[in-house]
C-alpha cells in the first residue's frame, strides 16, 4: 500500500501540545480563530497525538 503523506511527528503530552494549539489557533499568520475542523485539519496534517480531536475542541471551546 502506497502513503500519499510523509508520516508526521507523534507529539508527547505537555506543554508542547497547547503551543501547537496557541499557534495554529491563536496566531494571525495562520488565519486566527478558525474553527474546530479546519484546526484539526491544519493540525493533523503536520503532527500526530492520541487524543488531539479532544483537545482541539476543548481548546476552541474554551477560545469564546
Amino acid at each position: 500500500m502506497r502513503r500519499l503523506h510523509p508520516p508526521v511527528p507523534y507529539v508527547p503530552q505537555g506543554e508542547l501540545r497547547q503551543t501547537i494549539l496557541k499557534i495554529c489557533h491563536d496566531t494571525a499568520a495562520n488565519g486566527a480563530h478558525f474553527g474546530r475542523d479546519k484546526t484539526l485539519h491544519k493540525i493533523k496534517t503536520r503532527y500526530f497525538w492520541p487524543s488531539m480531536y479532544k483537545d482541539i475542541d476543548n481548546y476552541i471551546k474554551s477560545c469564546i
